[in-house]
């Protein structure tokens, strides 16, 4: 008689430990379709980069303290944004038509911003390669910011990930391309006055 009751006492005690997720349901109670649309939907939820290319816009801050900058919309480019020790500010602000509009925003799609946290850190490793200075990036497309800071100059492609490969690269396109203008060299290099 009382191993006919330890039976039925053994398999309740086996049922009550199954392992469960989410919403206290077991997995064996849940249909796999829900496991599936659940992680499905967590890899989903970031939205593509479908702006029009008539209304993409962009600006980007970099440098050592960002203080160099382009803005695609005012076409303002700066070639010190640091008012501290410079005598006349507006000496180093000019007007420029970015001409690669359309190539830029190729790499912009295949990047998508919106899979970029606002604070991004492109390296594989969680402590940056040293560097004195670092740099510093600051760039928006349309409503999305994100911001690189300890960027280390000199830094190789192999210690990025490949969302930091795909950012540096927009970047570096950006400030090459602007860098190399005809309206950035006719700026004036900062000349620091602290007296």
């Amino acid at each position: 008689m009382k191993r006919l009751l330890l039976i039925p006492l053994i398999a309740f005690m086996i049922s009550g430990c199954k392992q469960t997720f989410e919403y206290g349901r077991s997995y064996e109670s849940a249909p796999m379709s829900t496991i599936t649309q659940q992680s499905e939907s967590t890899t989903s939820q970031v939205p593509e980069f479908t702006i029009p290319l008539e209304e993409f816009k962009f600006s980007l801050g970099f440098g050592v303290s960002a203080d160099f900058a382009y803005d695609s919309e005012s076409q303002k480019l700066v070639r010190t944004r640091i008012r501290y020790g410079v005598r006349n500010p507006e000496d180093y602000i000019t007007t420029y038509s970015f001409p690669y509009v359309e190539e830029l925003y190729n790499m912009v799609k295949e990047m998508n911003p919106y899979s970029y946290p606002e604070d991004f850190k492109p390296h594989i490793s969680s402590n940056p390669p040293m560097s004195n200075p670092y740099l510093t990036y600051k760039l928006v497309i349309n409503n999305k910011e994100i911001n690189v800071e300890k960027y280390a100059i000199g830094t190789s492609k192999e210690s990025l990930t490949e969302q930091g490969k795909k950012f540096i690269e927009v970047v570096d396109f950006i400030a090459d391309t602007v860098m190399s203008s005809d309206e950035w060299k006719a700026l004036p290099e900062p000349a620091w006055d602290f007296m």
